[in-house]
């Protein structure tokens, strides 16, 4: 049952995360100052698009992995004998918490542009920025969260 609790909350934030990239998308496109200057940014709106389609990706094998249980990152969590990672555990915790530091950061800065690093990157390379660490900050808290769920020996599921 945790199983399926945790991978619900992934299915939940997933869908902010896509949420989040289509107000990135409206405010690239409908609320910039200058449509002058969206020639230049082709690669960063492609990304903010190609973010749409990980999504829905991640939003599937999630929720396949909350019909069948999950497999991956059973895998990385645990040995076979059902002992925990501890090296890796940490290392998603670091790298989690890094990633979700990076998120806020640049989530404040794309809504005010008034924090350092304004001038260097422009607005819609924060908005990228913000999606991209959202969303691995978050897969990567499901990899430490995971730890709670209890160890099965069985993969039948993922056959």
């Amino acid at each position: 049952m945790k199983e399926k609790t945790l991978f619900t909350i992934y299915c939940i934030a997933i869908g902010v995360s896509f949420l989040l990239c289509g107000y990135s998308l409206i405010d690239c496109f409908a609320l910039t100052p200058n449509p002058d200057e969206l020639g230049s940014h082709y690669l960063e709106i492609a990304y903010l698009f190609m973010h749409l389609i990980v999504c829905g990706i991640l939003f599937y094998l999630s929720f396949r992995a909350l019909r069948l249980g999950s497999f991956f990152i059973k895998n990385n969590v645990f040995d076979f004998d059902g002992k925990l990672f501890k090296k890796k555990w940490v290392v998603y915790i670091v790298f989690a918490s890094l990633f979700f530091a990076i998120f806020v950061y640049s989530f404040v800065q794309a809504i005010t542009m008034k924090l350092p690093l304004a001038v260097q990157l422009g607005e819609i390379i924060w908005h990228d920025i913000m999606n991209a660490a959202f969303l691995i900050s978050v897969s990567l808290l499901m990899f430490v969260l995971y730890r709670l769920v209890p160890f099965k020996r069985s993969n039948k599921h993922a056959e």
